[in-house]
């Protein structure tokens, strides 16, 4: 197995580039999280509507 010898500067565009797609997905989770959210927030808002109880938390 030949083991290669990275350059500086390709090192360190490979962890540019890495970090930018750890990033992407930490905000792709985070998008998913939000938007679950609001649907549950949303559904629970229908739950009550149906109920006719107009004050949350009873």
């Amino acid at each position: 197995v030949g083991t290669y010898k990275l350059s500086p500067d390709l090192k360190r565009k490979a962890e540019v580039a890495r970090s930018k797609v750890a990033e992407e997905m930490k905000d792709q989770e985070e998008l998913k999280r939000k938007r679950l959210e609001a649907l549950a927030l949303r559904k629970a808002e229908k739950l009550q509507a149906e109920r006719g109880t107009s004050t949350p938390g009873r």
